[in-house]
């Protein structure tokens, strides 16, 4: 049976409900065009398969609303193969489209040409929610022009599956060899050119072992739009969220194991690797990819939590206008979970916490005045903005910073964690290391008058290396006459602990007016320090305990050395 439907008014569709809308059956078509204002559309296509809908309303106040509630349906996707005018489309202020699909296999709005969700104009809302396995939905789009917050666009997308898919065939070719997944959700796209800010959230869930849900691509064009995705279960992947304009802010959960790196063999809509990273760290960052939010603008926010392990994850910020001020904040619970993050403006802030063992983590971060803060380098104590932080053990974080003024602290507790902190080219910088138990750190430092600090402690053998190539870094004033006498504080490094044995400093120095101070409280300690070339550079070494060596070779004008064991 194939009932097509044309509703000019509410009248008519008076008359269809009373005579009891669509009823129960198979491979259904309900076509429905409503032409004016304040009209209602309502499809029902209960317990069938492979039943089918499509709509158009052009005008204001219409509502739409399309329940199927059996396996294989469409909602947005003419039936027949090459139709390119099957779509859900509404054109108009303050409508709404609700589409509910529960029995699986189900596709609101094909990916292909046969179908789009359309709303254009402002305070339209969709709603779509899917309860079955493998179902789909396609292309999404709202575009609007609205000034006034009040009259923003809206979208939901709810996928949610009771029991565990495998493949899910392709929405265009029906072949399962296409992508690897349970939920797909292929483009959704919102763009306003006025000011109101725009709103989704797309939420998958899977069962028990649920695998492999699919978010392609998300775009938000416009300013102070809100973005917020939720995956749970294991293998979902995230193509990309990406926000362009000022004011957006952006969040991502991810819940389960082995997310943001789902594999697609031949994806019918473009390539997509399977699995990049696997640290060094985070891939050297740049380019970032893997599952990936990135914020194009200013005055942008991000927000990253990842529940699980063997998460993959990538956050890129970049400013436009140059004011800058983004900011990330990330928190991953788990093993094995690798996150990399790029900002690229002024005044942006990265603050970002790992849980678990053998997690790793890359900061990339080019500008001035980034990750500004009450927490100053030297005290090598708790950071308040720009803080990276490990728990765990067998960590790695990497943090760049090129640019000035930036303040950025790395935390690791746990043992056997990796830091480095690399300073390239700018000045006034403030940067600190603090581990607890058995750490390895790098801090190389081109530029002058930073701040440079690093404590060490806990049990078990610390390790760190310091090159300089500047002049004025950590320069106070304080230190001189045999590095201040050995009270310490400048440029401090610090290795103590309970039964640390085998500590090593090794200090670089390129140029003039440096001033460190390294303490060691263990045994069999060990400080190399080379000044190679420069003037009026100072060190003050205070090692506590039995076996300990300090070693020291400077070269120049005006340098001076204290050392006490």
């Amino acid at each position: 049976m194939k009932l097509k439907i044309a509703l000019i008014s509410a009248t008519a569709l008076g008359m269809l409900m009373a005579t009891g809308a669509v009823y129960a059956g198979d491979s259904n078509t309900a076509i429905v065009d409503q032409n004016s204002s304040d009209n209602t559309a309502a499809v029902d296509q209960g317990g069938s398969t492979l039943g089918t809908t499509i709509f158009t309303q052009t005008g204001d106040d219409n509502d739409a609303t399309v329940t199927q509630t059996g396996t294989g349906n469409n909602a947005g996707t003419h039936p027949n193969v090459g139709d390119t005018y099957g779509v859900m489309y509404q054109h108009g202020d303050h409508n709404s489209i609700t589409i509910l699909q529960t029995g699986g296999d189900s596709i609101a709005s094909s990916a292909g040409s046969g179908g789009n969700l359309l709303q254009l104009s402002n305070h339209n809302t969709a709603n779509i929610t899917q309860r079955g396995s493998a179902d789909v939905v396609g292309n999404v789009v709202q575009t609007g022009n609205a000034l006034s917050s009040s009259l923003k666009n809206s979208l939901t997308i709810d996928q949610e599956n009771a029991a565990d898919g495998a493949y899910n065939p392709s929405p265009v070719t029906g072949s399962s060899d296409y992508h690897y997944g349970d939920q797909w959700i292929d483009s959704v796209q919102q763009t306003n050119t006025g000011t109101a800010a725009n709103t989704l959230a797309l939420n998958q869930t899977g069962g028990v072992f649920g695998a492999g849900d699919m978010i392609w691509s998300v775009v938000q064009n416009g300013s102070g739009n809100n973005g917020t995705v939720t995956e749970a279960g294991r293998l979902n992947f995230l193509g990309s969220l990406s926000q362009i304009g000022a004011g957006n802010t952006a969040s991502v959960t991810l819940s389960g194991t082995g997310n943001g790196q789902g594999y697609q063999p031949v994806p019918p809509w473009g390539p997509m690797a399977g699995r990049p990273f696997t640290s060094a760290v985070a891939l050297g960052v740049p380019g970032v990819v893997q599952a990936t939010l990135s914020q194009t603008g200013d005055g942008d926010y991000a927000s990253y939590y990842a529940n699980g392990s063997d998460n993959l994850f990538g956050i890129t910020q970049t400013s436009v206008a140059g004011t800058g001020h983004n900011s990330v904040i990330g928190t991953a619970t788990g093993d094995t979970n690798e996150a990399a993050v790029s900002q690229n403006g002024v005044g942006n802030v990265t603050d970002f916490s790992q849980g678990g063992n053998s997690n790793a983590l890359g900061v990339s971060i080019i500008g001035d005045d980034n990750g500004v803060g009450g927490f100053r380098g030297a005290s090598a104590g708790v950071a308040t903005n720009g803080a990276i932080n490990q728990s765990g053990g067998t960590n790695v974080a990497s943090v760049s910073i090129t640019g000035n003024d930036a303040n950025y602290g790395v935390t690791q507790t746990g043992g056997g964690n990796n830091a480095t902190l690399s300073l390239k080219g700018g000045n006034n910088n403030n940067v600190a290391v603090n581990q607890a138990g058995g750490d390895t750190a790098s801090i190389d430092v081109t530029g002058g008058q930073n701040v440079v600090g690093a404590k060490q402690w806990g049990v078990g053998s610390n390790s760190l290396e310091v090159t300089i190539v500047g002049s004025l870094n950590n320069w106070s004033g304080s230190l001189n006459g045999s590095a201040g006498d050995l009270g310490l504080t400048a440029g401090s490094i610090s290795q103590q602990s309970t039964g640390s044995l085998n500590n090593d400093v090794n200090l670089d120095i390129e140029t003039s007016s440096n001033l460190f101070a390294v303490e060691q409280n263990g045994q069999n300690d060990k400080v190399t320090g080379t000044v190679t070339t420069g003037n009026g550079n100072q060190a003050a070494v205070v090692q506590i305990g039995s076996g300990n060596t300090a070693t020291f070779s400077q070269s120049g004008d005006g340098n001076n050395v204290g050392i006490a064991q």
